[in-house]
């Protein structure tokens, strides 16, 4: 399936709340240099392409990332879009 006609060779965008949040769909929030930009950039614009969390089912990992192997995560500094995915 592609959304807003992604091409397959680029991983899904997923809105979080918050770095917490990020942990539950990709690994890599850990490494320093992560930690670095996410403190520097988030909440904002700025998407981190980073591997799936091995919690993530593998079906949906695989639609996910498409052909990849990474899914995009980002923070967004939308209050709208913060209250939206906070609901969920």
């Amino acid at each position: 399936a592609q959304s807003k006609r992604r091409a397959h060779n680029r991983p899904a965008l997923i809105v979080v709340a918050d770095l917490a949040a990020a942990k539950d769909v990709v690994d890599g929030t850990q490494w320093p240099t992560t930690q670095k930009l996410t403190k520097a950039l988030w909440p904002g614009p700025v998407t981190l392409v980073l591997p799936p969390s091995k919690r993530l089912a593998p079906g949906i990992a695989k639609v996910l990332t498409r052909s990849t192997g990474k899914i995009g995560v980002r923070v967004s500094d939308d209050p709208l879009m913060t209250s939206v995915v906070r609901a969920f």
